[in-house]
């Protein structure tokens, strides 16, 4: 049987979407591919960020979970078996029913004054539309802590969102590269986090002429490409900020003060 393509789009993370085909035969997808029928207008160029093409390893992985699944070891170690069982959905929406009316019953803020029910989503920045309702569901059930799974937690690998947070409390922390000529970037591994858009864009500017500084203590893939490296010792990233700070207010601009106020 012929193969057919069917024009669709990625947003596993918040990197996209990214156009592609995926090439279908006989019912089972068995590649992706660029779409190139929208490269004129596509930021890329119609081309496909590296991680949509695992795309088809992960839905027919002979491991996936498919279905709820149920601790049943309550000791946490490395060296312990969570002893996970599969359970069904009834199952696991009276479990939720159980601890949710619990929490509510103790009142929804501990002694401290912290929200007693926290929520991760234990993935690489999950698309608001993957959601549903789910959103609507926290916000209206009262204050809920979702600290733990923010920054430099388990949606990224880099430390970009941590330092963004502390700085300009923001999580997007993506460079104008397509208009700026010097970027200091602190731990920003957007070479291999910010989708093809982002890594086609980067390229680009330095053909330009963009000079990329990359400042952290490993050297990522980013940094790799970047027109220095600077290798800072790990969680000094402050202390860098705060000497550039230093040199700027009191060397530089000082100075400029200085000469500008003598006779």
């Amino acid at each position: 049987m012929t193969a057919e393509r069917i024009p669709v789009y990625c947003y596993q993370c918040v990197a996209g979407p990214d156009l592609l085909k995926v090439v279908v035969r006989d019912g089972v997808a068995i590649g992706v591919e660029p779409n190139s029928d929208f490269a004129e207008i596509h930021p890329a160029c119609g081309k496909v960020c590296v991680r949509a093409y695992g795309l088809i390893q992960k839905l027919y992985n002979p491991n996936r979970i498919k279905a709820p699944m149920r601790r049943t070891n309550p000791k946490k170690a490395r060296t312990e078996d969570p002893g996970w069982v599969e359970i069904s959905w009834d199952e696991a929406l009276d479990l939720l029913i159980e601890r949710l009316k619990g929490i509510r019953a103790k009142g929804l803020l501990d002694e401290s004054g912290y929200p007693r029910l926290a929520a991760t989503f234990g993935s690489g920045g999950i698309a608001p539309a993957y959601l549903g309702t789910f959103a609507a569901f926290l916000a209206a059930w009262g204050p809920v802590d979702q600290g733990i799974g923010s920054g430099q937690g388990v949606k990224c690998y880099h430390s970009e969102h941590l330092y963004g947070e502390f700085w300009h409390r923001a999580f997007t922390v993506a460079a104008d590269v397509p208009r700026c000529n010097y970027v200091l970037s602190f731990g920003y591994n957007g070479d291999a986090s910010g989708g093809v858009t982002g890594v086609f864009r980067h390229a680009e500017a330095r053909v330009r002429g963009l000079t990329w500084v990359q400042i952290e203590p490993h050297l990522s893939i980013t940094g790799a490409g970047a027109a220095r490296w600077v290798p800072i010792r790990p969680k000094t990233d402050a202390a860098v900020l705060f000497a550039l700070l230093h040199v700027i207010l009191h060397e530089t601009a000082g100075h400029a003060t200085s000469r500008s106020s003598s006779p």
